[in-house]
């Protein structure tokens, strides 16, 4: 049986401008994400106490954006910005509009006419909203969870755990 392979993508909150002028900047860049680890630890592997390194930068082909990676002991981690979709297929402020058009069952060959690229693309960008890891989400607060949230039967166990205790926290009035 494989070893599940572990989530080394790393989604930290940022506007474009504000990513565009620190991501190219280190000392920026990594001041910006001490003051994250600090306020959100949350967001980060729990080694990342012992601290880590910028590793490197590259650039993505297909949006054009820088990405940076940084080390933590022998692990290495890709930071996503917020405005960027999972598999940096698209940016945010685009697709949010094409899938909003897709609630009202406009056909995908409709999306890529107003917005480019081809049906598939559309199609896919659709598809991969189901495959991504509701589990590795970050909530927070449990007090912030809506209290009509309902499990789906493929969530695995561990989810379900914490959606019983809501459900009870919420049926004891609590």
């Amino acid at each position: 049986m494989k070893k599940q392979r572990q989530n080394r993508i790393i989604c930290i909150p940022f506007k474009q401008d504000t990513y565009d002028t620190l991501v190219g900047d280190a000392c920026q860049f990594r001041s910006h994400l001490d003051s994250l680890i600090e306020s959100l630890p949350e967001l980060f592997p729990p080694d990342i106490a012992d601290g880590y390194w910028l590793k490197d930068i590259r650039p993505s082909a297909k949006l054009g954006i820088f990405i940076r990676r940084i080390q933590v002991n022998d692990t290495t981690y890709t930071v996503r910005p917020s405005f960027v979709m999972p598999y940096l297929t698209g940016t945010v402020d685009v697709v949010e509009k094409a899938l909003f058009l897709r609630k009202f069952a406009v056909p995908f060959w409709g999306l890529a006419y107003v917005f480019g690229r081809n049906p598939m693309y559309w199609y896919r960008i659709e598809q991969s909203l189901s495959r991504h890891n509701l589990v590795g989400t970050t909530v927070r607060y449990a007090d912030d969870l809506p209290k009509h949230l309902v499990a789906i039967c493929s969530i695995p166990a561990i989810f379900m755990v914490v959606l019983r205790q809501l459900k009870t926290q919420y049926e004891h009035g609590h």
